[in-house]
């Protein structure tokens, strides 16, 4: 066997596990912490969740089931493509100047909102807007699927779905939140706020 082939075929084994082995270390952790409504253990649920989320995309990146990314708006348009969904993008801050911590976070952010817009609401179509100001940066997620109701949204937190719980955690590993809603469009409508990055630079892709 070549190295190449050995490199390929070495590749989806070390995905697997990887998910296998952390993500069963992560999960257990979160069971622990199921009975705890601490806001402490409130606190490190949502990291776990995030980094569940992460190390599972890590893995499926390193399978090739998701593409790799340099930035959001890379990474908007790939994950987009790869979820069979036309998108709309509008961000008005440079990329450049933001923490690369919360680049990340809202990579991982559309990420989760990309796949359950295709996934779950069947959405056709996302309008994604990504702004900064003194207050911080805010992303906004809005497809046109068949949305989220309120009884949903806490059936998957009673159940702790992982894109709802992970975009959440995602949000507040930075310090930020995430709120759902009805989209404009009529599906769901995605918001995350996380404090930080000045605006500087506009760029539009459709």
């Amino acid at each position: 066997m070549t190295d190449e082939r050995r490199k390929a075929s070495a590749t989806p084994a070390a995905a697997d596990a990887l998910e296998r082995e952390a993500g069963e270390a992560l999960l257990a952790s979160l069971f622990a912490l199921r009975s705890d409504d601490s806001p402490p253990s409130r606190r490190a649920a949502s990291a776990l969740y995030a980094a569940l989320v992460e190390v599972r995309a890590t893995a499926a990146t390193m399978r090739g089931d998701l593409p790799p990314v340099a930035g959001l708006a890379d990474a908007v348009g790939r994950y987009a493509k790869r979820y069979g969904l036309a998108v709309e993008l509008e961000i008005e801050v440079e990329e450049r100047s933001l923490d690369r911590n919360d680049l990340a976070a809202l990579i991982g952010i559309a990420r989760e909102a990309l796949e359950n817009a295709s996934h779950h609401g069947r959405a056709h179509t996302v309008h994604v807007t990504v702004t900064g100001g003194r207050s911080g940066i805010r992303l906004v997620i809005d497809d046109d699927g068949s949305g989220l109701t309120a009884v949903d949204l806490e059936r998957a937190r009673s159940r702790g779905e992982l894109g709802i719980a992970g975009m959440e955690g995602l949000a507040l590993s930075r310090r930020g939140t995430v709120t759902f809603g009805r989209s404009k469009h009529g599906g769901l409508r995605v918001e995350a706020s996380l404090p930080g990055g000045p605006p500087a630079a506009l760029s539009t892709m459709s």
